[in-house]
């Protein structure tokens, strides 16, 4: 099958498409009605744009030039150098009136570190004097309690003394009475031993003479 001619690219659109015809007679008398169409939406297009060209042509008498712009320019600067003698003027006022406040809240601020200073002094002279009061009753109290205390420790060295020299009598006459006892006992032992001695000196030393004198015979 042949696919048939388009005449047109803009005939088909979406918006105003229209079935053509497969004969070129159809085509014709379809882009001829299309153009009819087109040419009434230009005129439409051509005279708004002439109204809005009317308006930007009245709006433009009002539009600055580069003249206006630099005469705007130089006024913007005189008063922005006004504004700026102005604010230095009013800077130096709020200067000096800032020194001065700042002056008189240090003159009031010294006064009143002095009354702080002299109310503190005085607090702490009565706080002194208080204390030094409480110090010496706190020495008396430890004075009395200390002596109370060394009362108490002398009486008790003395009762501790008095059982101690008691003890010491006690242990000394047992030990009296130990010694004496241990005394007896080696004299006892020491007579028992002289009395061993002289036994053994009496029998022994005849024997010994005896033996002696049978060695001294058996050998002439």
């Amino acid at each position: 099958m042949n696919a048939p001619k388009i005449i047109s690219v803009h005939g088909c659109r979406a918006k105003n498409y229209v079935a053509c015809e497969h004969t070129p007679q159809g085509a014709r008398d379809y882009f001829l009605q299309n153009l009819g169409l087109r040419v009434g939406k230009l005129e439409v297009d051509v005279a708004d744009i002439r109204v809005n060209l009317a308006t930007l042509t009245a709006r433009a008498e009002q539009f600055a030039t580069k003249s206006d712009v630099a005469d705007l320019r130089v006024e913007l600067r005189s008063e922005m150098g006004e504004w700026r003698e102005g604010l230095r003027s009013e800077m130096g006022e709020w200067r000096e009136g800032l020194r001065s406040e700042m002056g008189e809240w240090r003159e009031e601020l010294r006064s009143e570190m002095g009354e702080w200073r002299e109310g503190l002094r005085s607090e702490m002279g009565e706080l002194r004097e208080e204390l030094r009061g409480e110090m010496g009753s706190l020495r008396e109290e430890l004075r009395g309690e200390m002596g109370s205390l060394r009362e108490e420790l002398r009486g008790e060295m003395g009762s501790l003394r008095e059982d101690l020299h008691g003890d010491m009598v006690e242990l000394r006459a047992e030990l009296r009475c130990d010694i004496n006892g241990f005394r007896g006992e080696f004299a006892s032992m020491l007579h028992k031993a002289m009395h061993k001695q002289t036994v053994l000196v009496l029998t022994v030393v005849p024997a010994s003479l005896a033996i002696i004198a049978g060695v001294s015979a058996w050998f002439n």
